[in-house]
């Protein structure tokens, strides 16, 4: 029984740091300036996009930052055409086969992105997709935001 405790115990610990790893690896990828192509809403259950909008100097900033005990959130900023910079806080989740981040809070409140968004990189493009029904912002849409390097 205790070599079965002992092992557990392993397990555990062991799960949780290959988790944190993969979720500093995650922050690592998308740490940087990304230029932000558009960002598409589309109302659920529709696949028709209500509205794809082009942002030619938009940027969205993930500052790197190393995930520490102390340490769970992320900063960055985004700021679209003709509006002002708005900061982020962010975390990441590299879990179950899924990476995705969190943006928590983003003041000021003019353009929000807060949300719960998938990530797919492939070379120096970026898609953000996040379902928002349950955010009231966004009244039943979902978003993608698309970026490149």
């Amino acid at each position: 029984m205790k070599k079965l405790s002992y092992f557990c115990i392993l397990s555990l610990v062991s799960s949780l740091l290959s988790c944190k790893d993969a979720n500093q690896e995650l922050l690592n990828n998308i740490s940087g300036v990304w230029k932000v192509d558009q960002i598409t809403y589309t109302s659920y259950p529709y696949a028709v996009p209500d509205s794809v909008v082009k942002y030619p100097s938009g940027v969205l900033q993930f500052d790197n930052c190393q995930l520490t005990g102390s340490i769970r959130e992320c900063s960055g900023f985004y700021k679209l055409v003709n509006s002002e910079v708005v900061s982020i806080v962010y975390n990441a989740n590299a879990a179950r086969n899924q990476t995705f981040i969190s943006i928590m809070s983003s003041f000021p409140k003019f353009i929000n992105l807060r949300g719960a968004y998938t990530i797919t990189r492939s070379g120096n493009q970026m898609t953000l997709s996040g379902p928002q029904e349950n955010i009231i912002d966004y009244k039943g849409q979902k978003i993608k935001i698309q970026l490149y390097k």
